[in-house]
């Protein structure tokens, strides 16, 4: 009975939306060529089957029968470099209804401006549509839809915003028929650019549709007609059908008013690309192409789990929220545990053993991460002492190799800086203390050189040894001291040398004394004395 009352009010709906005819003129949305490309391959006769993001456009009412979260990205090439590009994402939800977010655009750049036949510039146009769609079931398979729609129009430096209404219904009379109606710019948008004031026309669709009946097992059929007109237009018609095989490929033809279309689609687990060729008889063909995604879980999926919940109630509901929440935590634990965060993974398990006080793999699991909690925590503590051990041994020998270069025991300093490189090669302070006493090693090598030399030629040869045995003390390799040696021996007093070594040796003074007998030995390479106090040294 509900199901002939459905159709009496389709049929009448045809009926009158047949009846709204003023002249073949009249006005029509830049958006009137429809969006998606599976629609447009199937002639725009998409009213009544409406089963994919497309159905924010053609008939909003059809969102709230979708089986899947899903987005689509479409992108038309039209006529004299127009591009046509559409997005949208729905969501259908079993209780809410369906909602859906579309953007449209419509575009032409470079366009040239011309007074006189002149070429005076050239400026851009575009027009914006962002649409809020909402259905909602009143009846298992009938529901209503609305469109919101913002509207954005920019033609060179002028430009305005509108808002319109479009209403529509579905009904859904059996797995494979339905059919739709859907009123456009029902509250018209009015745009006002310069002088001129454009007021969208109300225009109508309505349509019956087979979608994708079964012809063989696999192959599915689908096939709609539409009829379209508005307040001052004639009645336009739209037709078109697809054949889908094993669910993946499709094949589409239709006839959109006055040209024929063509496409075809590909479906990928949860990706779908559809194409579509359309033939004008004075214009460009055109190319249309759309990617689309489906999200999450499907509605049939989630009716079922409702249903499945629902039958479940009482005890057996108890023992399958209690499964549940032991998966939730046992599988929270277990990512935790892959991520070695035992730390959390050992609270999570420990939530899930609420839920099944016996199960031995997961009371197995935590006493292997206690374990390891344990031993890590030790380790750290290790480390963390090793740490501040390391930290006070550097304070100890950069405080030691400070005060060695303000002695200006350079080599001293530059030891005590090599034992803090050991630990860390990194250490800022260290480092910049080494580069500082190294100039200062340098700088004092090649004063002691210079006064040496001044001495020598003056016929000072004690200052001159003093300073030789200075640079000595600094760079006992020193070819220049080696030489100098050398060529001064002969006014050298080698048992002078030899007692100033043993004095300096008896005071504690290892490191002068060291240099006193190598000024000796430079001179007499085999002198018993000076090499029985370097090996004592």
């Amino acid at each position: 009975m509900m199901k002939r009352i459905y159709l009496s009010i389709l049929l009448l709906l045809l009926f009158t939306t047949a009846n709204i005819i003023a002249g073949d003129g009249g006005r029509t949305s830049v958006f009137s060529d429809g969006a998606g490309a599976r629609s447009q391959a199937m002639g725009g006769a998409f009213v009544a089957i409406a089963d994919n993001p497309s159905a924010a456009y053609y008939n909003p009412a059809a969102l709230s029968f979708l089986n899947y979260q899903e987005l689509t990205l479409m992108h038309r090439n039209l006529y004299e470099g127009t591009i046509y590009n559409f997005a949208a994402w729905v969501y259908p939800d079993v209780k809410l209804g369906g909602f859906g977010l579309s953007y449209y655009r419509i575009g032409t750049d470079d366009i040239i401006r011309k007074e006189n036949y002149i070429e005076t510039g050239r400026f851009n146009y575009a027009q914006y549509q962002l649409m809020l769609s909402y259905s909602k079931k009143l009846l298992n398979n009938f529901a209503l839809g609305v469109n919101y729609k913002v509207i954005h129009q920019k033609i060179a430096d002028l430009s305005d915003n509108s808002y319109a209404l479009d209403l529509s219904i579905y009904n859904r009379f059996n797995n494979y028929l339905s059919a739709g109606f859907s009123i456009y710019d029902f509250v018209p948008s009015k745009l006002e650019l310069g002088q001129t004031t454009e007021t969208s026309t109300t225009s109508f669709r309505a349509g019956l549709g087979v979608n994708k009946y079964p012809v063989t097992q696999a192959y599915e059929l689908t096939a709609a007609f539409d009829i379209v007109t508005s307040e001052d237009t004639d009645i336009k018609f739209h037709a078109g059908t697809e054949i889908v095989y094993d669910k993946s490929y499709a094949l589409r033809a239709g006839y959109d008013r006055d040209n024929f279309t063509f496409g075809t689609g590909l479906k990928l687990n949860r990706m779908k690309l559809d194409y579509t060729y359309k033939v004008h008889d004075y214009l460009e063909n055109t190319h249309t192409f759309a990617l689309s995604f489906l999200i999450g879980t499907s509605s049939e999926e989630k009716l079922q789990r409702e249903k499945q919940q629902e039958e479940n109630r009482g005890t057996v509901l108890i023992e399958d929220e209690r499964l549940r929440q032991f998966g939730f935590y046992r599988q929270k634990a277990d990512d935790f545990y892959n991520q070695y965060r035992l730390d959390s993974a050992l609270v999570y398990y420990q939530r899930a053993l609420a839920f099944d006080e016996n199960n031995e793999k997961v009371i197995g699991t935590i006493a292997v991460i206690e374990r390891s909690i344990t031993q890590k925590r030790e380790a750290q503590a290790e480390l963390e002492r090793t740490r501040l051990e390391y930290e006070t041994l550097i304070e100890t020998y950069l405080s030691q190799a400070q005060s060695f270069y303000q002695k200006k025991y350079y080599l001293a300093s530059l030891d005590m800086l090599e034992l803090i490189h050991d630990i860390d090669s990194t250490h800022f302070e260290a480092n910049n203390l080494k580069q500082t006493v190294n100039r200062a090693l340098n700088d004092e090598i090649q004063s002691k050189l210079k006064t040496a030399s001044n001495a020598e030629q003056t016929g000072n040869i004690q200052l001159a040894l003093e300073a030789y045995s200075r640079v000595l003390e600094l760079d006992s390799d020193n070819e220049t001291v080696n030489s100098a040696l050398k060529r001064i021996s002969s006014e050298i007093d080698i048992a002078q040398q030899l007692n100033k070594g043993i004095e300096q040796y008896n005071n504690k003074r290892l490191r002068q004394a060291r240099t006193t007998f190598m000024i000796v030995l430079s001179i007499d390479n085999f002198n018993p004395v000076a090499l029985e106090y370097l090996k004592k040294i």
